[in-house]
């Protein structure tokens, strides 16, 4: 399902990789114990520490670097960087204690990437809007809630990632001010808080794949005439409070091409359209108000593999019949309030192999028929909310 996230490899083939990256001056890893650099080292990743890395890097030509288990991140570290090293094509500060990026950071024309994902990171600086030649700028879980104006002038700029989660299903939104329309370039967008003139200028992103919205109400008309222009979108990600009505019904004929749709709101009955994407893979609903027997209708879908649903069952049983979800791989059922019993029929979800099921306050067992699902590898089912 998608592109592989982690790899892990053994021991001693990591340790191969290590040295052999080395050896050819691609990588070097800087720590405490091993603070030599190489002038032909162009890529490190620093650990531990930055006391040593600072004259270790000091008069090379680095053109990137990464951060994992820094303890502490000196200022005249960040000064350096901004100041001395010109070639810097990406900067990974991911995981680090970092507060604050210098404004001298505009001034590295070569950065391509630049993380501040999950650090403590506030505000960006204005002079963010000249690097011109930047393609990736990663804002994921920092305390970044609005963006300047200057971020406009990115042309270049593919992927704007601005969200935090918690548990999957909540997320912190980013507000955007207008003057996007000339981001051309831009691929994915996610989450952000727009407003009319926004979303207006949002239709011009033809490139768009991944786009992922927070919508206030009243506004549903024109987030739904925004979509229907974004002809390479695959995934779409659409959130409104659970007590607003979520009111899409305009959108008719959403991008064909859908692989992953996300749901926030109160609905009382699912669009058409969506039983009619072959191309879903990924589907999350987090609605309340749904009065139909959706789940019926969901497991015609031909391809897809994961299901998501918080908080959107009524019944007091739910039936997972035979042919149902012939290629499900993961079912993740949250917040099922009112389910007392589930039962898993000979020849459902044979593929199964995750499966994460509560809180369910009034489950009383185990799905009946669990012992039919044969490549079940995961299951977790708890039926009260975990503190």
């Amino acid at each position: 399902m998608g592109r592989p996230r982690l790899c892990r490899v053994h021991d001693l083939m990591h340790e191969i990789i290590l040295r052999k990256a080395e050896y050819l001056g691609f990588f070097h890893f800087v720590n405490r114990e091993h603070s030599n650099l190489s002038s032909k080292i162009r890529h490190i990743s620093i650990q531990e520490s930055t006391d040593s890395a600072l004259e270790s890097i000091k008069y090379s030509k680095i053109h990137s670097v990464s951060h994992f288990n820094v303890d502490s991140l000196l200022n005249s570290f960040m000064t350096t960087l901004v100041v001395d090293f010109k070639l810097v094509k990406v900067l990974d500060f991911e995981d680090s204690l970092i507060k604050y990026l210098a404004e001298g950071v505009g001034n590295l024309f070569h950065l391509h990437y630049l993380s501040v994902k999950n650090t403590k990171v506030k505000v960006l600086p204005k002079s963010i809007g000249k690097l011109l030649n930047l393609e990736n700028l990663n804002l994921k879980r920092s305390l970044i809630t609005k963006l300047h104006v200057e971020i406009k002038n990115l042309k270049k700029l593919r992927y704007l990632l601005t969200y935090h989660s918690d548990n999957g299903w909540y997320y912190g939104m980013v507000k955007i001010p207008t003057g996007f329309g000339p981001l051309l370039d831009l691929q994915r967008l996610g989450y952000v808080e727009a407003n009319f003139e926004v979303l207006k200028e949002l239709t011009k992103l033809r490139h768009l794949r991944k786009f992922a919205i927070w919508i206030t109400y009243g506004n549903e008309k024109d987030i739904c005439a925004c979509i229907g222009n974004l002809e390479k979108l695959i995934s779409l990600t659409i959130l409104i409070s659970r007590e607003e009505i979520l009111n899409i019904e305009s959108m008719t004929s959403p991008p064909h091409g859908l692989q992953r749709l996300r749901l926030t709101g109160n609905m009382k009955k699912l669009l058409d359209w969506i039983f009619k994407l072959e191309h879903l893979v990924r589907i999350s609903l987090d609605l309340s108000g749904l009065i139909d027997d959706y789940i019926r209708v969901l497991q015609a879908l031909p391809n897809l593999l994961e299901l998501r649903l918080r908080d959107t069952y009524l019944d007091e049983q739910l039936h997972f019949k035979d042919d149902w979800f012939p290629k499900l791989k993961v079912l993740v059922l949250s917040s099922f309030e009112g389910v007392e019993l589930m039962i898993i029929d000979k020849g459902a979800m044979p593929n199964l192999e995750k499966l994460r099921i509560g809180p369910c306050p009034l489950l009383k067992e185990i799905p009946i028929g669990i012992e039919h699902l044969r490549n079940l590898s995961f299951i977790l089912c708890w039926k009260k909310f975990i503190i």
